[in-house]
C-alpha cells in the first residue's frame, strides 16, 4: 500500500528500469547537495498550537498572486514518459485535481502547447537562458501564448555537474522519446542529458553557463 511519498519513491525504485530512476533521484558528484537538501526539510519544525478549533481546516493559499488549495506545488521534472507513457500529460491533470500549479520542464517529452491543452489549471513553464537566446525567446513566447501564467527561470545550474549514477549506468535517451520543446530547433541546440554530456559539458550543453543578474533584467 502506498500512503506516502517514501512509499512512492520505494515503489519507482522497484517498477522503474534502473537507470531510469537513477536519472530521476539522483544528484551530482557524491550527491552532498542532494542530502543536505534532503536534511533542511527534515529539520523543519511545525508549531503546534492547541485548543485553536480546527473542526473547520483549509489548505489554501496564494503563491504570487494565484490561488491555490495545497501549499505545495509542483517543481519542473524532466522526460517524465521515461516513467509513464502520457507523462506531462498526466502530471498536469493531477495538479488540477490537487488544485496546485504545475510548472512544465524546458526538456518535457510533450510540447508547451500539448500541456496546455492537456490541462484546464494554472501552469507556469521553465526557463534555461540559452547561449542563442533565440531559442529562450522563442520557447517564453510560445508559453505565453499557450497561457502559461509564470516564467520560472532556472539559475543554479550555469554547469551541469557530473551526475555519477548516470556514467555507471550510460544513461541515454530511451529510444522514442526526445524533448519536444526543441523539435523546430537543429540538433546542434538540443541539450543532452547522459554520459557524453557529463564527460564534455561545453561540447554538449547550449544552456548560458555565464549567467548574470543582466539575464534575468533581459527575461
Amino acid at each position: 500500500m502506498l500512503v506516502n511519498v517514501g512509499d512512492y519513491e520505494a515503489e519507482a525504485e522497484r517498477t522503474l528500469p534502473a537507470a531510469v530512476y537513477d536519472y530521476y533521484a539522483g544528484g551530482a558528484s557524491d550527491e552532498v547537495t542532494l542530502h543536505e537538501n534532503r536534511h533542511a526539510f527534515e529539520r523543519i519544525r511545525l508549531r503546534q498550537r492547541v485548543l485553536r478549533g480546527v473542526a473547520e481546516r483549509d489548505l489554501a493559499t496564494r503563491v504570487l498572486g494565484r490561488a491555490v488549495e495545497l501549499p505545495v506545488l509542483i517543481a519542473p521534472t524532466a522526460l517524465q514518459r521515461m516513467a509513464h507513457d502520457e507523462g506531462e500529460l498526466a502530471t498536469a491533470r493531477a495538479a488540477v485535481d490537487a488544485g496546485t500549479v504545475l510548472t512544465v520542464s524546458t526538456m518535457a517529452n510533450h510540447t508547451i502547447e500539448d500541456v496546455a491543452a492537456a490541462a484546464s489549471g494554472p501552469l507556469w513553464f521553465q526557463v534555461y537562458v540559452h547561449r542563442d537566446r533565440r531559442i529562450t525567446e522563442d520557447m517564453v513566447r510560445r508559453a505565453v501564448a499557450a497561457g502559461y501564467e509564470a516564467l520560472v527561470l532556472t539559475a543554479d545550474t550555469p554547469i551541469v555537474g557530473a551526475r555519477e549514477r548516470d556514467l555507471r549506468r550510460g544513461f541515454g535517451m530511451p529510444a522514442g522519446l526526445d524533448y519536444a520543446n526543441f523539435r523546430t530547433h537543429d540538433a546542434a541546440e538540443m541539450p543532452v542529458r547522459g554520459l557524453a554530456h557529463a564527460l564534455d559539458h561545453d561540447a554538449h550543453d547550449p544552456f548560458e553557463p555565464g549567467l548574470t543578474w543582466a539575464d534575468v533584467r533581459w527575461l
